[in-house]
């Protein structure tokens, strides 16, 4: 007969362990114990997110409810007091990855087992879980309605429960054997620095926690070199290491698998350098992937990075084949100089909460990313060339960051709007250029105080651009070869210089006025060619404006120009003087100029009808105002003007009554000054002397045989 006041107590636990995939990273923190040799792409994210009790019968009991922890761990306690008693539980295992998972083993172990005992599931081995799906299955503990007797609660039955599951990728997987390395095998001394293998016992080796009670702390670089100055390493094993912080296998030709410490917190310095290296786990406890680690390996697939993750290292993932979809975990700070140069990424995921504030130079260039890239609230810094290369349809910059280096950004597929924070500090030498970006917008009250050269050439933005006041120079090219639609500067800019081409080849697209501001002192050549369509074009109140470069202004629609007092010299040069085909119509002197030189072709071919000259000026070049449409040209009481260059007023409409009497000054005068001028019949010089080539009451050639008196009045 059954003793009824006996009873059987069962504890039962049932552990879901995820085994992830090479480079990879784990939500344990034990070791990746698979690697995998071909291409993968995706996110893994596999766990337990429920478990209920579905049925019980008999007397059975619920000590503990069921309750899942960590997404890993599903436990629950009952009590069995009589045969025939059973409980079943219904476990629900998600994929929320977009990778689907296989189930490798399933594996069930028990502690003081007895045969009354018997324990089922429904779940089996092999089975795929679809990616961004479910399962569910049962486990089932019976007390056999046949026993006859009963074991006393001095010995509970523990069950635990595991399913190791695999990324269904299709590619063929690398599983390390379980190798065993008698410890004979290394040489070690007393700080626990293993100083020699000798391979005898194979190329394949595992690293043990400890020797003799030392604790294995590191791996002397040359302890793997076989006396013959080879590198045979094929295989490591450092899972049972957990002492182990140093190692280097830099130029073992042969390694292709590795197996990281499980508790590994720094991947060291070119740690697998220039191995043939297929398969590595990321342990979920590593911080640091130190300087050129991966750099020259045969990785391959995706990059699964761990959580724990702080400092990715220069060059530590340079040119490899990884791809697809490469996620920055949000505990990741910096990532160093050349991190993922060359590699074939096609998308980057950086979170809103990631703690990034610096991504080194050339970081991600040349890979092909072509998702749109948010960068994170915590940057502060994005280096050289860091994006350059890839297919990035559109950004947005994070409030925070202050610089952004040169060619950051170039030769993407950017698109729409840059709104460029008022923390900027900096945009440095063609950091977006060559995109497709059609907007840029500074804010008012911007930190930026550097824009470099060619920052935002060759891109589709046509919107319009206010320039911040921090700015101290409008650098070449900076806007060249876009559709700006108007042009301004924040008041109070302290611009001195605007560069040459800064804003040409924008196809006559800047509208409305446009007014230099007061700060600036010089504007080289070509700085506005094919920009302007514009009704006024001033320079701010009391400028500071000395020297206007080669076509600074040529090939422009410019109704008005007012020129500022402070001006020296309008330039010229081999492309032009500085308003050259301008579409000028009105030109005005300011009061009190200090204008001195009007030099060639400065506003030749435009629309100009009536000029007084400046008593300033002392230079007016060769064909400085040829082909325009002046009827009146009057000089300044007091001119100092010495010099009139050939052809310098020709092809206009003067006529003898527009034309006022040259100054006394006038020392020289270009043979055909005045050629072209069909009305005029006399020209009145006040020289002392005669200007050679111009006698009085000789004549000169003013139109297709025309000829014009010359008269002076002393």
């Amino acid at each position: 007969m059954v003793d009824k006041k006996k009873k059987k107590m069962v504890i039962t636990t049932l552990v879901c362990v995820l085994v992830f995939m090479a480079v990879g990273y784990a939500l344990l923190t034990q070791a990746i114990k698979v690697g995998v040799e071909g291409t993968l792409n995706g996110v893994w994210d596999v766990y337990i997110s429920d478990i209920k009790l579905k049925n019980s019968t008999g007397r059975a009991q619920e000590v503990n409810p069921a309750s899942v922890s960590n997404k890993v761990n599903a436990n629950f306690e009952v009590d069995l007091y009589m045969p025939g008693d059973s409980v079943e539980y219904e476990v629900t295992v998600k994929n929320d990855g977009n990778i689907d998972a296989t189930l490798r083993t399933v594996t069930t172990n028990a502690t003081n087992t007895n045969e009354d005992i018997r324990f089922t599931h429904t779940i089996k081995q092999g089975e795929v879980l679809k990616k961004e799906s479910e399962t569910k299955f049962t486990f089932k503990i019976v007390f056999d309605e046949r026993a006859t007797t009963l074991p006393t609660n001095s010995d509970p039955i523990e069950v635990t429960m595991k399913l190791d599951y695999l990324q269904n990728t299709g590619n063929s997987l690398y599983v390390p054997t379980n190798i065993t390395t008698d410890n004979t095998c290394f040489s070690y001394n007393a700080s626990g620095v293993i100083t020699k293998y000798d391979y005898s016992c194979g190329n394949e080796v595992s690293i043990p926690e400890s020797i003799d009670g030392v604790n294995i702390k590191s791996i002397a670089n040359n302890a793997f070199v076989a006396s013959d100055n080879t590198k045979p390493l094929q295989s490591i094993n450092m899972e049972n290491a957990s002492y182990l912080t140093t190692f280097s296998f830099s130029d073992f030709t042969n390694l292709k698998h590795a197996t990281l410490p499980r508790t590994l917190v720094e991947i060291p310095q070119k740690a697998f350098f220039n191995c043939p290296l297929t398969t590595i786990n990321l342990p979920g406890t590593v911080e640091k992937i130190d300087n050129y680690a991966f750099k020259g390996t045969s990785l391959s697939g995706s990059l699964y990075l761990p959580n724990s993750l702080k400092t990715i290292g220069i060059s530590a993932f340079e040119g490899l084949k990884l791809t697809g979809t490469l996620t920055i975990p949000d505990s990741v700070t910096t990532i160093s100089n050349e991190a993922f140069y060359n590699d074939k990424f096609t998308k980057l995921v950086i979170g809103p909460n990631s703690s990034l504030t610096a991504i080194g130079n050339n970081a991600f260039r040349n890979n092909q990313i072509s998702n749109a890239i948010a960068l994170p609230k915590s940057l502060t810094t994005v280096g050289y060339n860091a994006f350059r290369a890839n297919s990035i349809p559109k950004l947005a910059l994070n409030y925070g960051l202050k610089s952004i280096g040169y060619e950051a950004f170039e030769s993407n597929k950017i698109t729409g709007t840059i709104n460029i924070p008022v923390t900027v500090e900096k945009i440095d030498t063609q950091a977006f250029k060559s995109n497709q970006i059609e907007a840029v917008i500074f804010n008012k009250n911007s930190a930026l105080t550097t824009l470099g050269s060619y920052a935002f050439s060759n891109n589709k933005i046509s919107n319009a651009i206010m320039m911040p006041k921090g700015l101290t120079k409008i650098s070449s090219y900076v806007f060249s070869n876009n559709t700006i639609s108007s042009l301004s500067f924040e008041e109070g800019s302290v611009a001195t210089v605007i560069e040459r081409n800064a804003f040409s080849g924008q196809a006559k697209s800047i509208k409305g006025t446009l007014e230099i501001p007061a700060s600036v002192t010089s504007i080289d050549f070509w700085a506005f060619t094919g920009a302007l369509d514009v009704n006024l074009l001033t320079f701010g109140e009391n400028s500071k404006l000395i020297t206007l470069g080669e076509a600074v202004f040529t090939n422009n629609i410019i109704k008005k120009v007012v020129i500022p007092s402070s001006l020296v010299t309008v330039g010229s040069g081999g492309q032009g003087g500085a308003f050259t085909n301008a579409g000028i119509e009105e030109l005005i002197f300011e009061e009190n100029s200090h204008l001195e030189t009007i030099a060639t072709r400065a506003f030749q071919i435009n629309k100009i009808s009536s000029v007084v000259i400046p008593k300033s000026v002392k230079t007016i070049s060769f064909n400085a105002f040829g082909n325009n449409a002046i009827k009146n040209l009057s000089f300044e009481a007091g001119s100092v003007l010495t010099t009139i260059g050939d052809q310098a007023f020709s092809l206009n409409a003067l006529t003898t009554e527009g034309l006022g009497k040259l100054p006394n000054t006038l020392t020289s005068l270009g043979i055909n000054t005045f050629s072209g001028n069909a009305r005029l019949t006399q020209i009145t010089l006040t020289s002392p002397t005669d200007i050679e080539g111009w006698p009085d009451g000789g004549t000169v050639d003013v139109y297709y045989g025309k000829l014009a008196k010359i008269v002076y009045e002393r």
